[in-house]
């Protein structure tokens, strides 16, 4: 399932499609754990769909925000932030 990304830019309404990061459907858990994204930011767990939301939301906020001309430019733009992140800032939290 594609996601609608609605924004205004100049004053005008502006649709744009993302489509899905995946074929299947992720279940998120029904209660979100801080700790375990913690976990996610160090590389300590992996979880597909977290990482996926994480990339897509940098991705999307790029784009709006001009840093990237093209969906496939914000993606790796954002997919570079992710890999180069600092794993250790949430050490012990």
């Amino acid at each position: 399932m594609d996601c609608l990304v609605q924004s205004v830019r100049h004053g005008e309404l502006l649709d744009e499609n993302w489509p899905a990061h995946f074929v299947r459907r992720h279940v998120k858990d029904e209660e979100l754990n801080p700790k375990q994204l913690a976990l996610i930011w160090q590389g300590l767990v992996e979880n597909e769909f977290a990482e996926s939301s994480i990339i897509g939301t940098a991705a999307v906020a790029l784009k709006l925000l001009g840093k990237a001309e093209s969906q496939q430019q914000a993606h790796e733009l954002a997919l570079a932030y992710w890999q180069g992140r600092d794993k250790k800032k949430y050490a012990g939290v």
